[in-house]
This record gives structure tokens, sequence and C-alpha cells, in this order.
């Protein structure tokens, strides 16, 4: 083969082999910046779904209760049973927000501070999450809570064993921490304005515990969606 077509050959190898290259890193780069797409599709997935729950409204109601309450505390170092001071009235009130979400279980975190007065009473106050069933026609809206909080009774008649034998009372005051569970039934009146028909709550601890049976108001803050400009 004469050195002019042996250059030809060559030129046309070389050629092909340039344009193999050529392709292969078009592929190569195509096929990062298509894993970048999806990477940027995965992060702004999140995005996308926190997008969509704020469009939702949040909820914050506010309520005030009265209650027949029963506080109970430990009279005795060793004593198993806590001492129950017997029933009497309070009052109480709270405040629950619930995050925006479309759906009808709604979940958000809930305050409150309860009293009783008189030779019977005590304070306590617990924060805890909240599960409630928030249907669109039908206005009852059963819940349940669980948390955390305390319980604090005043002039609590402590027994003490003294070395003689003889035991000896004395009064002061009785807090410890306690779990809070609740559950109960509003029943929605208005857009803003529900009554809660039934609610019973306990806080308990091995030193302290509060049962209480209540009923209440509840009002909804007016909520506005936020507009783009």
């Amino acid at each position: 083969m004469p050195p002019s077509q042996h250059v030809s050959v060559d030129l046309c190898r070389g050629l092909r082999s340039v344009r193999t290259f050529a392709a292969m890193l078009v592929v190569l780069i195509m096929s990062m910046f298509s894993r970048r797409l999806l990477c940027a599709a995965a992060l702004l997935a999140p995005l996308g779904l926190l997008a969509s729950a704020s469009a939702a409204k949040a909820q914050t109601s506010i309520y005030g209760m009265v209650a027949l309450t029963d506080y109970g505390y430990k009279s005795y170092p060793g004593q198993t049973d806590l001492r129950s001071r017997g029933d009497t009235f309070g009052i109480g009130g709270g405040l629950t927000y619930f995050f925006p979400s479309s759906s009808r279980l709604k979940a958000g975190p809930d305050v409150r501070f309860a009293a009783s007065f008189g030779n019977k009473g005590g304070e306590d106050g617990a924060a805890a999450l909240r599960i409630a069933f928030v249907p669109h026609q039908n206005p009852l809206s059963p819940y349940f809570q669980i948390g955390g909080g305390f319980v604090s009774i005043p002039d609590a008649v402590i027994t003490t064993a003294l070395p003689s034998g003889y035991v000896s009372f004395s009064q002061q005051r009785v807090t410890g921490g306690t779990v809070d569970f609740a559950f109960g039934l509003n029943i929605r009146t208005s857009r803003q304005w529900a009554i809660r028909a039934v609610e019973l709550d306990a806080q308990a601890s091995s030193k302290v515990a509060v049962a209480r049976l209540g009923f209440g108001a509840i009002y909804t803050l007016p909520s506005h969606k936020q507009r783009n400009p």
C-alpha cells in the first residue's frame, strides 16, 4: 500500500477514536448532569412538601375550664398508696397549637395550668402533645394527649417516725414531677367557639398525683393565610 494511503487510513482511525472519545465524554457529562438533577429533585421534594403544608392553616386555641379535682400525695416514707385529699372544685386554662395540616387528624402542643383552693386544693401544670380528630361537618372532635408536668400541694400533712418510736405530724408543701395523660370531647358551636363537653385528666408519680373531671369553653383565634405579593 502506498504511503499516502497509510496516512489516510491512520487519519480515519484517529478521527474515529476522537469521535468515540467525544461521544463517551458527552455521555459521561450528561450522566453527571442527570445525577445532579436527581439529587436536586430529591432535595427539593421535602421543600415542596413543606410548601404544601405551609399552605394549610395553623390553629391556635385558648380555653378555660372548671373541674372536680382530687389531689393525692405520699404522706409518709414507704407509703405505697397515695393519700387522697378529697374532691374539690377548681379552675384552669391553657393554650393549644395545631401544626398546619390539610388532614382531619391534627397534632400540636398543649400547655395548661390549673388550681384548686381551700384545705383540699393544690396547683398543677403540664405540657403535652395533643392528637385530635377535627371533622369537616360533624361538630364532635375527640382528642387525647400525653406529656409531663408537675403537681404542687400546700399544707400536706406529713408523718415522720421518730427514733423514740413516736411519730410527728407536720404541714408542708409537696411538689413533684408527673406524667400527664388526658382525653376528652369538644363540640364545635361556631367557627371560633366550641364547648369542652368533658375531659378526664390524670397526672401521677410515685410522690404526688391529681385526677380531674372538667368542662369548659374554647376560643379559636382567627388564622389568616399569607398571600404572595
